[in-house]
């Protein structure tokens, strides 16, 4: 039986975030399940402190259900040390324009990323 061309999964990503500005902790963990040039199934993930790079590691997994597994594995034990899923929350804001309930989506801390000098 050929391998399916694309993944049929219901997701195949989840981004966390641990943000603790006590402790100086801006760390983020993201998790990807993709297929590389030869159709094998791989479990991309991506961690590091937020505004960086950060690390990338590829594991291979025999089919989609195995990978599927392993990301819902990675999911609770981070969840466990912290982090939580990356979706902005509502909050009451203080009559700001005409929304009737009072709740809207809080505007998202943005990591200004400054560009190298090109060397030319």
């Amino acid at each position: 039986m050929p391998k399916p061309t694309q993944l049929s999964l219901p997701f195949s990503s989840m981004s966390l975030r641990r943000v603790d500005p006590e402790t100086n902790c801006f760390r983020f963990y993201a998790l990807d399940i993709e297929r590389d040039l030869f159709g094998q199934t791989l479990l991309a993930r991506r961690w590091g402190r937020i505004g960086t790079y950060g690390r990338t590691r590829f594991d291979e997994h025999p089919d989609e259900d195995s990978a599927r597994s392993a990301l819902a594995a990675l999911v609770l034990a981070k969840q466990g040390r912290g982090y939580r899923d990356d979706i902005p929350t509502l909050r009451p804001l203080a009559n700001h324009g005409s929304n009737h309930d009072g709740l809207t989506l809080a505007p998202a801390r943005v990591d200004e990323m400054v560009e190298p000098p090109l060397p030319f």
